[in-house]
């Protein structure tokens, strides 16, 4: 969805800032160093700014609209992801799971329950 053409020339402007010294510490990086202390906060500096115009081009009939959308993304926090096994990639998608006690709910591996029970 865009916004509705007008006769008018019209814009904006945004921006969003955010900073560690503002933050609380993160619950997983709590580290405290060999002298007992704790260490400092991970640093983090998230900048995300834009602005958007629009108007006519001619009258009642061609409108122009444009954005542009910046974000500067600085730190040191931990971050974890997960990595699609080599099937995934390939686009095949077979189901590996083990049979389990449906009354019961239990899964003896761990695994998810197979679906075609």
């Amino acid at each position: 969805m865009s916004k509705s053409g007008s006769n008018d020339f019209h814009g904006d402007a945004y921006w969003f800032g955010r900073y560690n010294a503002l933050g609380a510490r993160d619950f997983f990086n709590h580290e405290v160093n060999s002298a007992g202390q704790v260490v400092a906060k991970d640093f983090y500096v998230r900048n995300t700014l834009g602005a958007s115009a629009g108007g006519p081009l001619v009258r009642n009939k061609t409108f122009w609209f444009a954005n542009y959308d910046v974000e500067r993304f600085i730190t040191t926090l931990t971050d974890t992801s997960t990595v699609p096994v080599p099937a995934f990639k390939t686009g095949v998608f077979t189901y590996q799971g083990v049979p389990a006690d449906l009354t019961t709910r239990e899964n003896y591996l761990g695994l998810p329950l197979d679906p075609t029970l």
